[in-house]
């Protein structure tokens, strides 16, 4: 995996991990707020800057295992 898909992947991550932490707080106040534009910003920096508006599509797929009852079972998935 290069850097670049590296970087695209943590970021994904984080913008993931922060909208769904988002739907189940408390509104942010402004402190937050510029905080959280701050690293965004960084984080379009890390994929690249400008070049990232010129994405157009995002694939990311990934490995995860499930738990039914006693076993576990491995699964796929692709967004």
């Amino acid at each position: 995996m290069t850097s670049a898909s590296h970087a695209s992947v943590v970021a994904l991550g984080i913008v993931l991990a922060t909208s769904t932490i988002g739907f189940t707080q408390a509104p942010p106040n402004p402190e937050s707020i510029q905080k959280g534009e701050q690293v965004l910003a960084d984080a379009r920096k890390a994929l690249g800057g400008d070049k990232l508006a010129q994405v157009k599509s995002l694939v990311a797929s990934g490995r995860t295992k499930r738990i039914r009852g006693n076993n576990l079972y491995p699964s796929s998935s692709r967004c």
